[in-house]
């Protein structure tokens, strides 16, 4: 993909969400959230945040490649041998990284310094799309569902959910989440995609991630809170192997609305879900987010 650069990425990734949640949410979401998590084939880094989703919703287009494994053009070379290892016309996607950059400051006659995050943006290729390639050196993931997964996270982070409820919802005052009984869903995974969904709040609340979830419904914060939880239990739901779909499609004309608004709403909103994601399966690292900062 030519011309793009940290300037002009946020757009480019706006403009594909937005074209997915007015063409078709529900395949939007399905595309990243159902498919294998992407990684680099050299490394076998594993793809989090924006990243993760970007390349899971341009894998199988035009002159793409179908596979969820991604390398760079520097990482074929290294790893085929051959001095021009990308198929002719395949494209290259863009991925954020983040890379640690140090500023300085001038206070009170005192120089200070400190390290602020600097995007970089680093293009991959489909292993499809490389040619010369060794045996395949990483297993695919393994399909198995992972529902009893889903219990042992709510067992160890102590969340409370109680059932037979009329709808699902966090509520934060009471640090509690509602949820309809099992046999009110069309199947046991369409409760689970929901409850990933309401835990992904659950991980806002002021004593955990600290996310700002005051505004009354329809608000912008309102609506940017559900987008991190939709996103959130897409994520969930592609680590738990469930087939979840979009849960609340009552929200993506306020969504249109905030990403048309803020080009960058989407990286926000997918580092804070990944925050989430990180938080609930016990990775204690915050700061994933975006990207990592190595070239993968």
């Amino acid at each position: 993909m030519k011309g793009v650069n940290s300037k002009n990425i946020a757009k480019i990734i706006t403009d594909k969400v937005i074209e997915g949640l007015r063409n078709n949410p529900g395949k939007w979401i399905k595309s990243w959230s159902s498919s294998s998590r992407p990684r680099n084939l050299f490394t076998g880094h594993e793809y989090n945040g924006c990243n993760w989703m970007w390349l899971s919703m341009v894998r199988g287009g035009k002159d793409v490649g179908d596979s969820n494994k991604w390398i760079t053009y520097n990482q074929a070379k290294q790893m085929t041998g051959l001095e021009k290892p990308i198929k002719r016309g395949s494209q290259g996607q863009p991925i954020i990284l983040f890379k640690p950059f140090k500023v300085s400051k001038v206070e009170n006659n005192e120089v200070k310094e400190r390290m602020v995050p600097m995007m970089r943006v680093f293009t991959v290729f489909n292993r499809d799309v490389v040619e010369g390639l060794p045996k395949e050196v990483i297993p695919e993931d393994s399909e198995e569902n992972k529902l009893e997964e889903v219990e042992g996270v709510i067992r160890n982070h102590k969340i409370e959910v109680k059932n037979g409820y009329d709808g699902a919802c966090f509520i934060p005052s009471q640090d509690v989440i509602h949820m309809p009984k099992i046999v009110d869903f069309k199947s046991t995974e369409d409760y689970y995609a929901t409850l990933l969904h309401e835990m992904t709040h659950w991980t806002g609340h002021k004593s955990r991630l600290d996310r700002d979830m005051s505004t009354a419904f329809g608000g912008s914060s309102y609506a940017f809170e559900e987008l991190v939880a939709e996103l959130g239990s897409a994520m969930l739901c592609n680590n738990f192997k469930i087939e979840g779909d979009l849960q609340h499609t009552e929200y993506i004309a306020s969504w249109l609305k905030a990403l048309e608004d803020d080009e960058k709403l989407i990286l926000k909103a997918s580092a804070k879900a990944q925050k989430a994601f990180d938080y609930l399966l016990g990775d204690g690292n915050e700061s994933r987010g975006l990207g990592n900062n190595s070239e993968s």
